[in-house]
C-alpha cells in the first residue's frame, strides 16, 4: 500500500532536539503548539480527516527524537508490510526506566488502582533481534510515532474509550487514562493489531524543558513538503495557518 503520512507534532516544551527532528522529516507535517491536552490530538485528527490525500496519521510526541533515516525506513516498511498500526520502539525515559521500552505485551487496565505498565525490557528486545525477530505484536504502545491507517481514525475519535466506564480521563483527574491508553483499548476492542519494529528505536527525552501550555498562545502550522519547499495553507476552522519559511 502506498504510504502518504501526515506527521503531527504536539509541541509543549519547546524541546529543540524534537523540533529539529520534526523539521527534518521529508513529508507533509502539522505542528500544533501549546494546546491543552487532549486538544492537540483532536485538532490533528480533524485536520487529517479533512485532508483525504493522507493515508496514515503519525503522532510525534513533544519529547521524542527521530532521524530522517529512521523515518524513511519506517515508511518503506509500512508500505511493504501494510499493517494497520505500525511503529518503532523508544525508551520509557532517561532515568529509572531507560532500559525499558514504551510498549507492553499485556494491555494495562483503564482503572487506575489496577493499572500496571509491564514495559518490555531492552534485553528482551536484543534477544528477539538476535533470534531474527524484527516485528512484535503488542497490546500497548505509547503512540510512539505509529503509522495509523486512515480507516481507523474514520471510526475512532481520540480521547474516547470503546466502552462506557466511570473512570475519568487524565485531563479531568490525576491518574486518569490518557489518549494512548484509550487508543490501545480501542484497537484491542476492534481486533486491530499494533505492531512494533524492534530494530528501530527512537530516543525519548521525557519532559525536557518547561511546559509552555498556558504561557504561550496555541497555534497550528502546516508544512507542505515539496523538496526543500514549505508552504502554508488555510484551515476554515482555524483561519490562516502560520507558514514556516
Amino acid at each position: 500500500m502506498k504510504c502518504n503520512p501526515l506527521v503531527c507534532f504536539a509541541n509543549v516544551y519547546d524541546c529543540q532536539p524534537s523540533i529539529d527532528s520534526f523539521n527534518d522529516l521529508p513529508c507533509d507535517k502539522l505542528r500544533l503548539d501549546y494546546f491543552e491536552y487532549p486538544n492537540q490530538f483532536l485538532e490533528a485528527q480533524k485536520f487529517f480527516l479533512e485532508h483525504k490525500e493522507y493515508t496514515h496519521f503519525v503522532y510525534l510526541a513533544p519529547d521524542l527524537v527521530i532521524s530522517k533515516s529512521q523515518f524513511n525506513e519506517l515508511k518503506k516498511l509500512c508500505e511493504a508490510w501494510d499493517y494497520d498500526v505500525y511503529g518503532p520502539v523508544a525508551n520509557v525515559d532517561l532515568g529509572k526506566y531507560k532500559n525499558k521500552l514504551n510498549c507492553c505485551i499485556k494491555l494495562p487496565t483503564i482503572k487506575w488502582e489496577f493499572r500496571n505498565y509491564r514495559w518490555i525490557q531492552e534485553e528482551a528486545r536484543q534477544y528477539f533481534m538476535n533470534a531474527g525477530i524484527m516485528h512484535h505484536n503488542v497490546k500497548f504502545n505509547g503512540l510512539t510515532f505509529c503509522f495509523i491507517k486512515r480507516h481507523i481514525l474514520e471510526k475512532y475519535k481520540f480521547s474516547t474509550l470503546p466502552v462506557e466506564t466511570d473512570e475519568k480521563p487524565l485531563w479531568e483527574t490525576r491518574g486518569g487514562w490518557a489518549c494512548d491508553l484509550a487508543f490501545c483499548h480501542y484497537c484491542n476492542y476492534a481486533n486491530i493489531d499494533i505492531i512494533v519494529n524492534l530494530k528501530i528505536k527512537l530516543k525519548h527525552l521525557r519532559f525536557i524543558g518547561a511546559n509552555q501550555v498556558g504561557k504561550k498562545e496555541p497555534k497550528i502550522t502546516f508544512l507542505k513538503y515539496d523538496g526543500n519547499q514549505k508552504h502554508g495553507i488555510k484551515n476554515s476552522s482555524e483561519g490562516e495557518i502560520q507558514s514556516s519559511s
